[in-house]
């Protein structure tokens, strides 16, 4: 069999073609049939890959960036590919005692494409075309949001000497709707009312109010205007930037509802509805665990084992396919134990371990899966759960088990964690019966 392992970097791609796994890897990788060469995403390159006529090629999944256009090249031709998980090709690389550099890297990729190739579990699995696009959307939405968050940050700095009054103002955005308020108005497109009432408020004129009851005359007021230097031409530039993000998240957001409208997603979408989830959060989960049959086992069931507990060593039953789903949602963890220490990630994210105890073990929790999911599922806890904002059925669940936490002393961002895992074991019993039951 002859296959070709690709380590895709930014803008090249270092391959290694085997059709057999060396005896003596460290010889090999010594003596002159140690063969590797780089390629760039064109045309030329690509072509010559494709005449080699491998059986197949392997390469590190980076999330669909530098990879992209290896993979559409190689669908266009028919050349079968598969993607291995990072952190299962690093542990292969690591019993393999080879350096980490990109030549290594190819050389593991085909050595372990090689031994592996007969058992599918051990490659990521293929990817629904539509959740590819939505992953890209969501991805997509997700870098205008953040333009747009400091286009607006820009505007209240400016407002702090241009129009001191208003310089916190409030402006909240929902899905799919365009820009509006004190933005439109900077940016020229406002409706004839808001743009009067902002133009009265900046330049100064005799508004009428509310009646105070039926039948009662419309008090007038004098605004007396802003006692700042009045909106600059800079400040307006800002706002016109910032509606056209607007407008761009706008029209992805509605390309989103209209794929999860389809009639595929259903179940997918009450199970969401129960715990209340948005559009943002629900978009990016779902590209992670559709379809959700592929978390079951081959009679379509639920994965249960029995198996000694970790923390008590009892024998007791555990859910393979709930932990396969948690993972997948980035809600599953990795705690080292070597020993009675153990050892800390240095890339563990300082936002998501335990801060009450230097000496905890929880300090050890490293957080692993999908990160987006967790910036997603973020957002909703501290916007409707800390709030107390969410009325979903479930939301309620959440609600009483983010006071458990906190009557046991957890911080906000551990209380995040928690729940995060929480919700993904909610929704995961949801569609359990929604989807398998059925």
């Amino acid at each position: 069999m002859k296959i070709i392992g690709m380590d895709i970097s930014k803008g090249i791609a270092t391959c290694v073609m085997l059709e057999e796994i060396p005896q003596d890897l460290e010889t090999f990788i010594h003596s002159k049939d140690f063969v590797f060469w780089h390629i760039e995403p064109n045309a030329s390159d690509l072509g010559a890959i494709a005449a080699l006529e491998p059986d197949a090629i392997l390469f590190e999944a980076s999330g669909g960036r530098y990879e992209r256009a290896f993979s559409d090249y190689f669908r266009a031709k028919g050349i079968t590919y598969r993607q291995v998980s990072g952190r299962r090709m690093s542990l292969d690389r690591q019993q393999m005692r080879l350096e980490k550099n990109d030549h290594f890297d190819a050389l593991a990729i085909a050595i372990y494409g090689l031994k592996h190739w007969e058992d599918t579990r051990a490659f990521l699995p293929d990817i629904d075309p539509d959740m590819d696009w939505l992953r890209q959307q969501w991805l997509r939405r997700h870098s205008l949001n953040k333009l747009r968050s400091a286009h607006l940050s820009r505007v209240r700095g400016q407002f702090a000497y241009e129009f001191p009054e208003q310089m916190e103002f409030s402006y909240e955005r929902d899905w799919g709707q365009g820009v509006h308020g004190v933005i439109a108005w900077l940016a020229g497109r406002a409706e004839k009312v808001t743009n009067s009432y902002w133009n009265n408020l900046h330049d100064g004129a005799v508004r009428r109010l509310k009646a105070p009851g039926p039948g009662q005359p419309r008090p007038r007021v004098k605004c007396p205007g802003t006692f700042g230097r009045g909106v600059s031409e800079y400040t307006r530039w800002i706002a016109t930037q910032m509606a056209d993000i607007e407008d761009a998240m706008a029209a992805i957001e509605n390309d989103i509802n209209a794929l999860l409208a389809q009639e595929r997603f259903k179940p997918y979408m009450e199970a969401f509805d129960k715990l209340g989830l948005s559009q943002f959060v629900r978009s990016i989960w779902l590209t992670r665990i559709y379809p959700f049959e592929r978390f079951m086992g081959a009679d379509g069931l639920p994965m249960r084992v029995r198996r000694p507990s970790r923390t008590t060593g009892k024998i007791c039953t555990h859910d393979r396919s709930l932990s396969q789903f948690k993972a997948a949602l980035g809600a599953a963890q990795s705690t080292p134990r070597s020993g009675t220490d153990g050892g800390l990630a240095p890339t563990v994210s300082k936002r998501w371990q335990a801060k009450k105890r230097t000496d905890s073990k929880e300090d050890k929790i490293q957080p692993i899966g999908c990160k987006y999911s967790r910036i997603a599922f973020w957002n909703y806890a501290v916007v409707q759960i800390e709030t107390g904002r969410a009325k979903a059925p479930l939301s309620t669940k959440l609600k009483d088990h983010r006071d458990k936490l906190k009557g046991k002393g957890k911080n906000m961002y551990q209380r995040a964690g928690n729940l995060h895992g929480y919700a993904c074991k909610l929704l995961y019993k949801e569609l359990i019966d929604l989807v398998i039951s059925t």
